[in-house]
């Protein structure tokens, strides 16, 4: 460029000819015309190289996946494949399962609960979880799910139906709480359960403190033979009512009460008896059945009254 500017006012003083500028010219051009073209050149160079880092950075990605990672800390449950064994997965088939990782040290019950009593659960209700493998303890846990569809449930035609022969339950799982089993935790990374153990819950859906209460067997339901007289006798809609038998010297007396809440073994009892009176609790078919208002009975101590159901 320095020359070509220098030819120029060497042509304008008359000192060179038109034939030597035109040649400096001419030179200066191709010089800028290559400096262009090197400027290109480092640009594609460029683009090579972000090109051949973006290769490199898919090629670590594939790399990795030939390593599978566990996405939680836990122990190896289940082995569907083992080293040398084909998988597939792709973007149009689904994945096939190579292992089933547990994590033990959080340990959720799954159970069905009728649909009798499925309305009566809420979340964070308590219950008391009994192991088949620890049969001489319960452990707490609470509630954290309740399915909002009964199990069993098939599509037909996009309406979901039951078989008739299948009982409508409904899931609901229970967070067993560490500080329950903390005793009998190793402190390892194995876990004093394993995945797949049978297991029995009872939830808690409601708490009453300070009330009467008599065992759930002492309690008999008879018509109302008040409401039964008055209506026809091809009627068959009678009240149904709540008695138990309270033992009165040597003879029982019906005694209509109205209860609440229970359990497997004890039922509130809200009006019709006072603390202290004494209810005739077995047997159960008497209970149930044979026994009328002033039946003369026998007091006996429970382990007598099964006695003699033995050696009958």
């Amino acid at each position: 460029e320095i020359v070509y500017k220098r030819y120029q006012y060497l042509l304008n003083d008359g000192v060179i000819s038109q034939a030597e500028f035109d040649a400096s010219e001419a030179a200066y051009k191709a010089a800028k015309a290559n400096l262009e073209t090197a400027k290109q050149n480092i640009l594609s160079a460029q683009y090579n190289v972000q090109s051949s880092e973006a290769v490199v950075k898919e090629q670590q990605k594939n790399l990795s996946l030939t390593k599978i990672y566990a996405p939680i800390n836990g122990v190896e449950s289940t082995l569907y494949k083992k080293q040398g064994e084909q998988v597939v997965g792709s973007a149009q088939m689904a994945g096939t399962p190579i292992l089933k990782i547990a994590n033990l040290k959080s340990v959720e019950i799954r159970v069905d609960v009728n649909e009798r009593d499925i309305l009566d659960i809420a979340i964070n209700d308590s219950a008391d979880v009994e192991l088949d493998a620890y049969p001489d303890r319960k452990f707490t846990g609470m509630v954290t799910q309740i399915a909002n569809s009964a199990t069993g449930l098939t599509s037909v035609s996009g309406m979901s139906s039951l078989t008739s022969d299948q009982v409508t339950n409904f899931e609901v799982r229970i967070l067993m709480l560490e500080e329950s089993y903390e005793d009998i935790d190793p402190g390892t990374a194995q876990s004093p359960f394993r995945s797949g153990l049978s297991a029995s819950a009872e939830i808690k859906t409601n708490t009453a403190n300070d009330i009467l209460a008599v065992p759930v067997i002492a309690v008999t339901t008879r018509a109302d033979e008040d409401a039964q007289k008055q209506k026809k006798a091809t009627d068959k809609n009678v009240a149904i009512k709540e008695y138990v038998f309270v033992l009165e010297t040597d003879s029982v007396v019906l005694r209509q009460v109205t209860t609440g809440i229970q359990d497997d073994e004890y039922i509130e009892i809200r009006s019709g008896l006072k603390s202290g009176e004494q209810v005739i609790k077995a047997p159960y078919d008497a209970i149930a059945k044979a026994l009328e208002e002033g039946d003369k009975v026998e007091v006996v101590e429970e382990y007598e009254l099964y006695k003699e159901e033995d050696d009958r």
